[in-house]
């Protein structure tokens, strides 16, 4: 097409670019599977029992010292682990697409109160278990708002009071151990 004057080389890589980020958007899309949540919890029930009769198993070839009966439990005890682990990762969801979902609210809640706050959040990363996720939903929506309704201060307030006219409210994810913490702070 350039060679014969039909358009120009930057039109050309700007379509390619376009074709290439469309392609990996496909295939992204097609790496995704949606499950209902009672698959996947019957799958995780099923799999703690395959640890425990897994454990029963390994303590009887233990009790009656059969070494190779022995290791072989031992190898399917750590295969069971490991489907475990699996399954109850596809649970999980970072915590950043919970927390995103709280910009607008503070933008309408804001422009209702004549406030001007900029949220930040932080360690949108973290992961939890879905249903964890779905729970705190609405108690962390109350605390938002009653940060921006109660916490902050108008512009004109926090001028008078020596602050920024903006500010500033953050949603934290971190982790704490085995567990995670949220926390939600304002100026």
């Amino acid at each position: 097409l350039v060679v014969g004057n039909a358009t120009s080389r930057p039109v050309i890589d700007a379509a390619l670019s376009t074709q290439t980020k469309l392609r990996e958007a496909r295939a992204g899309e097609r790496s995704m599977v949606r499950i209902p949540a009672e698959k996947l919890d019957q799958l995780i029930n099923l799999v703690g029992e395959l640890v425990i009769a897994g454990a029963g198993v390994h303590s009887l070839a233990q009790t009656h010292k059969i070494p190779a009966l022995v290791k072989s439990t031992q190898k399917v005890n750590s295969l069971v682990e490991e489907v475990r682990n699996g399954a109850l990762s596809m649970r999980m969801v970072q915590i950043g697409e919970t927390f995103s979902r709280f910009r607008r609210i503070v933008r309408d809640v804001c422009g209702d109160l004549g406030k001007q706050v900029e949220l930040e959040l932080l360690g949108t990363e973290s992961e939890l278990d879905k249903s964890v996720v779905d729970q705190i939903v609405d108690p962390l929506m109350h605390i938002v708002r009653n940060a921006l309704d109660h916490g902050l201060e108008t512009p004109a307030d926090r001028i008078a009071a020596g602050k920024a006219a903006v500010g500033t409210l953050r949603l934290i994810a971190r982790q704490s151990g085995n567990q995670i913490v949220v926390e939600i702070s304002d100026d």
